[in-house]
C-alpha cells in the first residue's frame, strides 16, 4: 500500500512540473517598451501578455505575431521607417490593438494621391496613438496590407489606435488594403479606433487597386464606433472600393464611419462588399456597391445592390437586384428592385421629397425636414390634417410638406381697424382647414392652428385686456423677426424686439378640453454697439392669467458690446403672473456681450423677470422656467428674476425651475403650501434659491413651507441687512424640504413636516417638531492628502423642545478619523457649532454622530438639558465648551430618559388575547387602553404605573356574556311538537331533554351547542311504527279464497293486490288502508260468468294397470350428474400432479 501511494504522489509531481506556469499567474503581464529591440522581444515572449509603448518607436522591418498578444499604443507612434507591412499577424497569431491614451495629437498632410504624410503641422489631425508608414508585404505581383496583414489563420482585433497613412503600391496586377488586408481564412474585427489616410495604388491600367482602407478576402466585422476616413484608392485600370474591398464576409453593425474616402473613376467610393455579408448600421459618405443584405445605416451616396434591402437611408439613387422591404429613400429607386409591403411617398411642392418602404401595420418615420427660401415647413400632412406617425401604416399613401411662407408686417389687434388686418394676417399662416377669429368687441383671439414667423420685430400686438384662447388639439406658433443694429447708448438707449407685445392684461386659456399649445418666440437681436439689447418672447405690460391649455414663451438671441438680454416673458411694474391651470413654459434665450470678440461672454438670460409683482401657481398649474442650454452656467442666468414680489405655490400646483440661479427673490418671500417646487442650478456650486432683503423693501424676506415638496438642487440663500424678528425666516410647518446648503436665515425654525440639507448656517435653528436632517460631506485634499470637513450646523443659538434633530458627517468613500485643528479657528471643527450662544435641549431626541471617537460632536457656550433630556455618548470636562464623542460606533444622544411602560406593555398584551365580543361590557377596558399616554419620562413613572394597574383592574372587572340557548329552546320546541305515540322508541329524545343545563355563560357555548345537537340528534335517529296492514291482509286473503275462473273479469282485483306497497308507517295508515280498500272494492264488483249444462262424455278405459314410476329418468339429471362427475375427475387429477411435482 505504502509502495502505491508513493507512486501517486509522484506521478502527481510529475504533471505539476508540465503544467505551464502561466496557469498559476494572477492577472496579465504587461511589458513598457521603448525601442524596436525591446518591441520585437517583448513579442515574441509568450509571458507577456500585453505590451505598452512608453515611446515612439520606427521599426526597420515587419514586426510579426504568432501568438495572442495585445499591443497598447498608449499614445505613441510604431513607424515602419524601411517598408513592408508595420506588423504580419500569422496563423495561429491574435494581435489585440488599443490606445490607452487618447491625449496625444498628430498632424498630417495629404499627398497628391491621397496618402497622409506625417508633419510637425499640418490639415489632418489624429488623437492618440497610430502605426504609420507601412508599405504593405509583397507576394510576386501583388502587396497587400500597408498597416496590417492578418494571414489565413490569423486573428486582428482593433479596440483602439489609429492606421495611418499606410499604403499598398504595385506597378502592376494588384494593390490590396492599404490600411488592413485580411486574407482568406484570416479574422479582423473592429470596434473602434480608426484606419485614415491610406491608400491602395496600381500603376498600370491592367492593374486592380481594391480597398484604400481594408482589403477582406476573410471574415471582417466593424462595429461600435470603427472609423474608416479618407482612404483612396487611384492610379489604377480597376478601381474598387475606396474604403473597403470585400470578397470574403463583412459585417458591420453599429456607429461604423466610413467618411471621405474615393475611387477614382467613382468606383464603390465608400465600399465594395461581397455576397454573404450584412450591412446592420454605420454612416457611409459616398458610393457603395453591395452585394449584401442592407437592414439599416445612413448611405449619403448612390448605392447599388443585388440583395435584400430592408432598411436603412438612403441619401443617393439605389440600384437594387433584389426585394425592398424597408427603407427610406431620397434619391429614387432604379432598375429591379420589387417592392414588398407599403410605400408612403412624401411630396414638396408637387414633387417627390422621398419615398418610405415599410411593411403593413409599422408606423411610418419622419423624413428629414425639406427647406425652401421664404418659407418655413410646419409637418407632414394627409389632406389637411397633420400625418400621426404614431399611426399603423396598412397600405400606399402620399404626404405633403405643409410650407408657409414668412409673413414681413406685425399682426396688430391694437390697430385702427380693429385687428381685422391682423387676423387676416395670421390666417395666412394657418396649419388646418379652419380661420383663427378675432372678436373685437370682447377682445378675444381664437387660434385654430397657426404658424405665423414674421420679419418683423414685433410678430403680434394684443391690446390690454385681451384673451387668446386655443382649440383643442391645435399647435401654434408666433415667431418674431430678428434684427441687426449698430447703436450706442448703454442703458440709456435700449432697443427691444418682441413675439407677443401686449399693451395691458393677457388671459391664455385652452378651449374644452385645454390641449392646445402656444409657442411664442423673438428673433435674434444682434447689436454691434454697447446699447441694451432686449429679445423678449413675451412682454407683459399687465398681468397674465394662464388657465388652462400649454405656452411655451422662448426668448430669442440678444448681443451686444455691454451685454445682451434675452427674456422668455417680462412683466412690467405692478403686473402679477397667475396660473391656474395648464403649463407655462419660459425660456431665457442667449444672452451675449461681445465686447471682446476673442472673449464672448454670457450676459443676461432669464425666463421670467417681475418688477414689483407676484408669481401665484395654484390648482393643478404647472410652470417650468429654464434657459437655454448654452446659458445654463452663466453668472446671470435666471429662472425666475423677482423683484419686490412674492412667489406662492399651492394646492396641486408644480413648478420647477432650472438655471444657473434658479430663484431669485429681492425683497419678497417664497410660499409653498401644497404642490411640488423643484429649483435646480446648473453653475456647480452655486445658489439655487436666493431671498434677500434690504432696507428699502417692504416686504420680510421669507421662505414659509407650510405643505407639499420642496426640492432645492443646489444651496439656499438668504440675506437680511437689519433683520427684525419678522425677517428672514425659513419656517417649516409641513411638507418636505430637501436642500444643499441652507445659509443666512435670521431664524430657522421646524415645528412639523421635514427638512434634510447638508449643511446649515443660521443666526438661530429652532426645532419643536417634525425632523432635521443634515449631512456635511467630508473632503480631502488632492495634493496633501488632508482630510478637512465643515460643520454641520453653525448658528448662534439652537433649541430642541420636540422632534428629531439627526446631524452626522458624511465620510462617503473615507475612513472616519480625528479631524486636526481647523487653521481659521484654530481647535477642530465641530460637527454642531454654537457661536457664542447656547444650545437648549428640552424635549425630542438630538443624534450628533462624527464617525469616531475623539471628533468634537457639540461646541457651545452653555448646554441646557432639561425636560428631563439625559446625554450620553460623550466625554466632557469640567468648564469645557467642548464636548467630544468618545466611541466612533456610537453616536452622542440627547433625548428624554423615558418612564417604563413595561407593566402598560404586559397588560396591553392581555388586553389582545382577549376576544370583546365575549363580554357584556368592554368598553371600561378599551376607555383604559385609550388613555394610555406614551413618551413619559421617568418623573411621571407614577402615572405610567397607574395606566397599567387601570387596564388591569377593567379586565379584572369582565363578566361574560350568557351562552346563547337559542338552539337548545328551538331543539326542545320541536320535540315537543311530536306525537311520541307515532315513534318505536321516544327515550332518548326524552333524555337528551331532561340533560339540558340552563345558566351556562358564553365561554360555554360548544357545551350548549352540544346539548342542542344532542335533542336534534336524537330527534334524527327517532323511527316511526309500522303502519296496520291486517285490513289489506284479510283482503288478500278474501281475494285468493275466490276462483277467479269464475268470474267475467278477474284483473281489477289482480291490480289492487300488486298495487300494495308493503314497509309504509303508521304516518301512512291511510294509504295502506286504501290499499285494503281498493281490494275490497274490487272483489265487491266482481261478476260471475253464466251458468252453462256440461255435455255428457264417455271418458275411455285405461287398459295399462300398471303403476307410474317413471322410470325413463329424467335428460335433465343425466346431464347435471356427467358434469359432477367430470369435475370430481379433473380436480383428482390436478391434485396428482401438484403431489407429483412436490416430489420433484
Amino acid at each position: 500500500m505504502k509502495k502505491r501511494i508513493l507512486s501517486i504522489l509522484l506521478i502527481f509531481c510529475m504533471m505539476l512540473c508540465l503544467v505551464p506556469t502561466g496557469m498559476f499567474a494572477e492577472g496579465e503581464t504587461t511589458r513598457g517598451v521603448i525601442t524596436e529591440q525591446e518591441l520585437i522581444d517583448a513579442l515574441a515572449d509568450d509571458t507577456v501578455d500585453i505590451v505598452t509603448l512608453k515611446s515612439n518607436i520606427a521599426v526597420r522591418d515587419t514586426l510579426t505575431v504568432d501568438r495572442a498578444v495585445t499591443l497598447d499604443l498608449y499614445g505613441y507612434m510604431l513607424e515602419n521607417s524601411a517598408g513592408g507591412s508595420v506588423i504580419k499577424i500569422e496563423n495561429g497569431g491574435h494581435l489585440t490593438l488599443k490606445d490607452s491614451d487618447l491625449t496625444s495629437t498628430y498632424y498630417f498632410n495629404p499627398e497628391a494621391d491621397g496618402l497622409w504624410k506625417w508633419e510637425t503641422s499640418g490639415t489632418k489631425t489624429v488623437n492618440g496613438g497610430v502605426i504609420y508608414g507601412g508599405t504593405g508585404s509583397r507576394n510576386g505581383d501583388t502587396v497587400s496590407g500597408g498597416g496590417v496583414y492578418v494571414d489565413g489563420g490569423g486573428t486582428f482585433t482593433m479596440t483602439g489606435g489609429n492606421i495611418v497613412g499606410c499604403t499598398a503600391t504595385i506597378e502592376r496586377v494588384q494593390a490590396q488594403g492599404g490600411g488592413v488586408y485580411v486574407a482568406e481564412n484570416g479574422t479582423f474585427t473592429m470596434t473602434g479606433g480608426s484606419i485614415a489616410g491610406c491608400t491602395a495604388i496600381a500603376a498600370q491600367l491592367s492593374a486592380y487597386a481594391m480597398g484604400g482602407g481594408i482589403c477582406n478576402e476573410g471574415t471582417t466585422t466593424l462595429s461600435g464606433t470603427a472609423e474608416i476616413r479618407e482612404c483612396r484608392i487611384t492610379h489604377a485600370g480597376n478601381l474598387i472600393g475606396g474604403g473597403i474591398y470585400d470578397s470574403g464576409t463583412l459585417n458591420i453593425s453599429g456607429d461604423v464611419k466610413i467618411i471621405g474616402c474615393r475611387a477614382e473613376g467613382l468606383q464603390a467610393e465608400a465600399m465594395y462588399t461581397n455576397i454573404g455579408g450584412t450591412i446592420n448600421g454605420g454612416f457611409f459618405d459616398g458610393s457603395v456597391w453591395s452585394h449584401s443584405t442592407i437592414t439599416d445605416g445612413t448611405f449619403n451616396g448612390e448605392v447599388i445592390n443585388s440583395d435584400t434591402i430592408t432598411g436603412g437611408i438612403f441619401k443617393g439613387k439605389v440600384t437594387n437586384g433584389g426585394p425592398i422591404s424597408g427603407g427610406m429613400f431620397y434619391g429614387g429607386i432604379t432598375e429591379g428592385g420589387v417592392i414588398r409591403g407599403c410605400t408612403v411617398t412624401y411630396r414638396v411642392d408637387g414633387k417627390d421629397y422621398a419615398k418610405q418602404v415599410l411593411p403593413g401595420g409599422e408606423t411610418a418615420l419622419k423624413p428629414d425636414d425639406p427647406a425652401k427660401d421664404g418659407h418655413i415647413f410646419m409637418g407632414w400632412y394627409d389632406g389637411d390634417t397633420p400625418y400621426d406617425f404614431t399611426r399603423p401604416v396598412t397600405g400606399n399613401m402620399t404626404l405633403t410638406a405643409k410650407l408657409i411662407k414668412i409673413a414681413d408686417k406685425t399682426a396688430d389687434f391694437t390697430a385702427s381697424d380693429g385687428g381685422a388686418a391682423a387676423i387676416d394676417l395670421l390666417n395666412t399662416a394657418k396649419t388646418g382647414s379652419a380661420d383663427s377669429t378675432w372678436d373685437n368687441g370682447a377682445k378675444t383671439l381664437t387660434l385654430n392652428g397657426v404658424s405665423f414667423i414674421t420679419t418683423a420685430t414685433t410678430a403680434v400686438k394684443l391690446p390690454d385686456g385681451a384673451t387668446v384662447i386655443l382649440a383643442d388639439g391645435t399647435e401654434n406658433r408666433i415667431i418674431g423677426g430678428g434684427a441687426t443694429a449698430a447703436q450706442d447708448g448703454t442703458y440709456n438707449n435700449k432697443i427691444y424686439i418682441y413675439g407677443i407685445y401686449t399693451a395691458g392684461a393677457l388671459t391664455v386659456q385652452g378651449e374644452k378640453d385645454g390641449t392646445g399649445t402656444l409657442y411664442v418666440n423673438s428673433g435674434e437681436h444682434i447689436n454691434s454697439g454697447d446699447a441694451w439689447t432686449y429679445s423678449i418672447a413675451l412682454c407683459m405690460n399687465g398681468d397674465l392669467a394662464v388657465r388652462s391649455g400649454s405656452v411655451t414663451a422662448r426668448g430669442g438671441k440678444a448681443s451686444c458690446t455691454d451685454g445682451g438680454f434675452s427674456y422668455g416673458i417680462e412683466f412690467a411694474k405692478n403686473a402679477d403672473l397667475s396660473i391656474t391651470g395648464g403649463t407655462l413654459t419660459a425660456v431665457g434665450g442667449e444672452a451675449l456681450d461681445t465686447k471682446d470678440p476673442y472673449n464672448v461672454k454670457k450676459a443676461f438670460s432669464a425666463s421670467i423677470c417681475t418688477y414689483i409683482g407676484d408669481i401665484t401657481v395654484s390648482g393643478n398649474g404647472k410652470l417650468i422656467a429654464e434657459n437655454v442650454p448654452s446659458m445654463a452656467g452663466g453668472g446671470l442666468s435666471y429662472g425666475l428674476d423677482i423683484v419686490s414680489g412674492d412667489l406662492t405655490v399651492k394646492d396641486n400646483a408644480s413648478v420647477s425651475v432650472a438655471a444657473g440661479n434658479a430663484i431669485k427673490i429681492s425683497g419678497g418671500s417664497l410660499r409653498l403650501s401644497g404642490g411640488k417646487l423643484r429649483a435646480f442650478t446648473t453653475r456647480e456650486n452655486s445658489d439655487a434659491i436666493a431671498v434677500t432683503k434690504d432696507l428699502w423693501d417692504t416686504k420680510d424676506g421669507c421662505i414659509e413651507i407650510s405643505g407639499g415638496e420642496f426640492e432645492c438642487i443646489g444651496n439656499i440663500y438668504m440675506y437680511q441687512t437689519k433683520p427684525n424678528d419678522t425677517q428672514g425666516l425659513f419656517s417649516v410647518t409641513g411638507g418636505k424640504v430637501t436642500a444643499g446648503y441652507i445659509f443666512g436665515p435670521n431664524k430657522l425654525t421646524v415645528s412639523n413636516g421635514s427638512v434634510t440639507s447638508r449643511y446649515i448656517s443660521a443666526k438661530t435653528v429652532e426645532l419643536s417638531g417634525g425632523n432635521l436632517t443634515v449631512r456635511e460631506p467630508v473632503y480631502e485634499n488632492s495634493s496633501t492628502g488632508t482630510r478637512y470637513v465643515s460643520s454641520a450646523i453653525s448658528c448662534g443659538k439652537i433649541s430642541v423642545s420636540s422632534g428629531t434633530l439627526d446631524a452626522a458627517w458624511d465620510w462617503g468613500k473615507y475612513t472616519p478619523s480625528v479631524f486636526s485643528a481647523d487653521s481659521y479657528w484654530g481647535y477642530p471643527q465641530p460637527l454642531i457649532h454654537i457661536l457664542s450662544g447656547t444650545a437648549s435641549f428640552s424635549g425630542g431626541t438630538v443624534t450628533l454622530d462624527t464617525g469616531c471617537a475623539g471628533n468634537t460632536a457639540i461646541k457651545t457656550d452653555t448646554l441646557a438639558l432639561s425636560g428631563g433630556i439625559a446625554g450620553s455618548g460623550y466625554t466632557n470636562e469640567d468648564g469645557s465648551d467642548t464636548y467630544v464623542q468618545k466611541d466612533g460606533n456610537i453616536p452622542v444622544r440627547f433625548g428624554v430618559a423615558p418612564a417604563d411602560y413595561t407593566k402598560v406593555d404586559a397588560a396591553l398584551n392581555q388586553v389582545k388575547t382577549l376576544d370583546k365580543t365575549l363580554y357584556k361590557d368592554f368598553s371600561a377596558v378599551e376607555a383604559a387602553v385609550s388613555a394610555v399616554v406614551r413618551g413619559k419620562n421617568t418623573d411621571e413613572q407614577a402615572a405610567v404605573d397607574a395606566m397599567a394597574q387601570a387596564i388591569e383592574s377593567a379586565i379584572a372587572a369582565l363578566q361574560y356574556k350568557d351562552a346563547d340557548y337559542r338552539a337548545v329552546d328551538a331543539a326542545v320546541a320541536k320535540a315537543i311538537a311530536l306525537n311520541k305515540d307515532e315513534y318505536k322508541d321516544f327515550a332518548a329524545v326524552e333524555s337528551a331533554i331532561s340533560a339540558v343545563v340552563r345558566g351556562k355563560s358564553i365561554t360555554e357555548q360548544a357545551s350548549v351547542d352540544a346539548m342542542a345537537q344532542a335533542i336534534e340528534s336524537a330527534i334524527a335517529a327517532l323511527q316511526y311504527k309500522d303502519a296496520d296492514y291486517s285490513a289489506v291482509d284479510a283482503a288478500i286473503a278474501k281475494a285468493n279464497a275466490l276462483n277467479k275462473d269464475e268470474y267475467k273479469d278477474f284483473s281489477a282485483v289482480e291490480a289492487a293486490i300488486s298495487a300494495v306497497v308493503r314497509g309504509k308507517n303508521i304516518t301512512e295508515q291511510a294509504t295502506v288502508d286504501a290499499m285494503a280498500q281498493a281490494i275490497e272494492a274490487a272483489i265487491a264488483a266482481l261478476e260471475k260468468k253464466p251458468i252453462a249444462e256440461e255435455p255428457t262424455h264417455t271418458q275411455p278405459e285405461n287398459n295399462d294397470q300398471s303403476p307410474q314410476t317413471n322410470d325413463g329418468g329424467s335428460p335433465t339429471l343425466w346431464i347435471t350428474l356427467l358434469f359432477v362427475s367430470g369435475g370430481i375427475l379433473t380436480v383428482a387429477s390436478v391434485r396428482g400432479r401438484r403431489k407429483k411435482y412436490t416430489v420433484r
